[in-house]
């Protein structure tokens, strides 16, 4: 050890290294950009328009179209959650202590 560099274990050194070197992971698609989902939106919009009319065309029925799969997605994955949690909640509650003086 010299000029009072601090000497690393070698596990540290490879770890260290390897975060250096790790790449960032894109996981954005193409739906997730602001413009693209404008135009859908638009074209939604245009479409129901053209389907019934100006005047009776409906805001909440292109949102919902807009909005459906990931609308429908939220729901299961939140009634999936909100199940297991209940569920947890009922197996805890249950442990059972058998004392001394239980009968089977």
């Amino acid at each position: 050890m010299t000029n009072g560099a601090v000497e690393h274990p070698a596990g540290f050194r490879k770890s260290h290294q390897t975060l250096q070197t790790v790449k960032p992971i894109d996981i954005s698609s193409h739906k997730c950009h602001s413009i693209e989902n404008a135009e859908r939106l638009h074209r939604l919009w245009e479409e129901e328009v053209a389907k019934v009319g100006q005047d009776k065309a409906s805001l909440y029925q292109v949102m919902m179209r807009f909005l459906r799969a990931g609308f429908i997605l939220s729901c299961v994955f939140g009634t999936i959650g909100m199940i297991a949690a209940f569920l947890s909640s009922v197996n805890s509650d249950t442990d059972f202590h058998l004392g001394d003086d239980a009968r089977l």
